[in-house]
């Protein structure tokens, strides 16, 4: 669970240096939380010219951070890189320089002008032509200084076979070698995930919050949070889905809260539709989930108010829960009692078997 202080400790550095000029999103919104590596755990990508050919650098495919609309996570082009982003994602790809496989995040660097690509992360040396060749293992990781983490690599495709386990038989392999996961009677989503690893039978659950300061209306607030959906202009992808995973929604007259996975973390994240703007809240909402990553997506107003202890779990139940702020020491931490309950208890029961 590794992040770097660079917003707050490394990019004032560079305000004067252009050629490593932080964004200005990065110095006035975002300059008091560190850079979670967890939130640049996801799916990758091998991108793709709009020939459809691999685009190679140091004649190795490139991987990027997938994006949330890329429901088929197949459509990651040359289009969807964007030149000095404000919020980038991650990209993986080989530095010969180094000569290792690399994790990198543009702008953000160790601060030295080392001519090594300026990775946040890197495999052990190897000769690798693609992704899945990479030891995992042992990776470096900059956290400020050097020290070493675990990175898992799984191949997202799965065989096209009967009874294969890649899509752990809550779903079929379709034609592009990618799971279809399973939809009840209605059409709605009974598991997701790139395996169908998270179960979505759990439709709507009960929330209760026995914080007097919650930032809500009432103390002891117990309300229910239905599976979100995009209602607006994105309202034919159906189910939102972050991280892999779910997310639960309430909406109100002009606030949304959500329920969500930040890629290590569950979190309760306040999204306000800004007073100025003319954007109907639908689309507001469909736009923000649409582009959501747990670093880039914290504007103003809208931000994690609680987040849970450290976790790969499918489903926020049984964890600890504590009040957001800018600290990743949970001894500091203020502990909150959150509880959730599926409002079907039949459904609850489905998924806590598969969970």
């Amino acid at each position: 669970d590794y992040s770097y202080d660079f917003f707050r400790r490394k990019c004032p550095t560079y305000d004067d240096d252009m050629d490593r000029a932080c964004p200005p999103k990065w110095r006035t919104l975002v300059r008091d939380i560190p850079l979670r590596y967890s939130a640049f755990s996801d799916i990758y990508i091998a991108a793709k010219d709009e020939s459809n050919n691999f685009i190679l650098e140091n004649k190795r495919p490139v991987y990027y951070q997938r994006l949330n609309n890329a429901s088929d996570f197949g459509g990651f082009r040359e289009h969807d890189i964007v030149k000095d982003d404000p919020n980038p994602r991650g990209k993986i790809y080989y530095c010969k320089n180094v000569g290792a496989w690399i994790f990198s995040v543009d702008k953000v660097s160790k601060g030295a002008r080392a001519n090594d690509c300026s990775w946040l992360m890197k495999s052990m040396p190897t000769t690798a032509y693609h992704l899945g060749e990479v030891p995992e293992g042992d990776w470096e990781v900059w956290a400020g200084a050097m020290a070493e983490t675990t990175v898992d690599i799984t191949c997202a495709e799965c065989v096209k076979a009967k009874k294969v386990v890649g899509c752990s038989f809550r779903g079929e392999c379709g034609s592009d070698n990618l799971c279809e996961c399973n939809k009840n009677e209605n059409g709605e989503n009974e598991f997701m995930g790139f395996q169908c690893g998270t179960c979505t039978k759990c439709r709507d659950l009960k929330v209760t919050m026995a914080i007097a300061d919650n930032d809500f209306d009432y103390p002891d607030h117990t309300s229910t949070y239905e599976i979100a959906k995009y209602k607006g202009k994105w309202k034919d992808i159906g189910d939102i889905q972050v991280y892999d995973r779910q997310v639960y929604s309430q909406q109100g007259s002009n606030r949304t809260i959500l329920l969500l996975y930040t890629g290590n973390r569950y979190a309760i994240w306040k999204v306000m539709v800004p007073s100025e703007s003319s954007t109907p809240v639908d689309d507001y909402i469909d736009d923000y989930m649409y582009n959501f990553h747990s670093t880039w997506s914290i504007i103003d107003a809208s931000k994690p108010l609680y987040e849970t202890e450290s976790t790969r779990e499918r489903s926020p139940f049984g964890l600890k829960w504590y009040k957001y702020d800018n600290s990743d020491k949970y001894g500091s931490k203020e502990e909150v009692e959150i509880q959730f309950e599926c409002a079907d208890a039949r459904s609850e029961g489905q998924c806590s078997v598969l969970i």
